[in-house]
């Protein structure tokens, strides 16, 4: 993705969670696993979102972009800020797709498989 295209999508995301009554408490935090997009609190619950966008549906869904590998370094990731900020309530992993300048999908609870 370009970081143009990049930018443009993250912000998009920024204002469909804002609507959602998210807190928006960081974006584009690096961690030694890997970068968050989005760091969030949805309640009491700190949400990591992985911003993943496209500009046609030609090449495939947006969500097939966020590969085994990537999920992984999103956890260790999550698991490492959730520690440096000593939070003890719920953590979740988000996947929020942006294809055409719209959300295409928000994918709650991202998991290991």
């Amino acid at each position: 993705m370009n970081i143009a295209k990049g930018k443009a999508a993250q912000k998009i995301v920024v204002q469909y969670l804002q609507k959602h009554n998210y807190l928006i408490l960081d974006q584009n935090l690096s961690t030694k696993f890997g970068e968050i997009d989005i760091l969030a609190r949805d309640k009491n619950t700190l949400v990591f979102v992985e911003v993943k966008s496209k500009l046609s549906l030609n090449s495939g869904e947006a969500a097939e972009q966020v590969t085994p590998r990537k999920l992984r370094h999103m956890v260790l990731s999550s698991q490492a800020v959730a520690k440096s900020l000593k939070w003890e309530n719920e953590v979740r992993l988000d996947l929020i797709c942006v294809e055409q300048s719209k959300i295409s999908a928000h994918i709650q609870n991202l998991e290991l498989s």
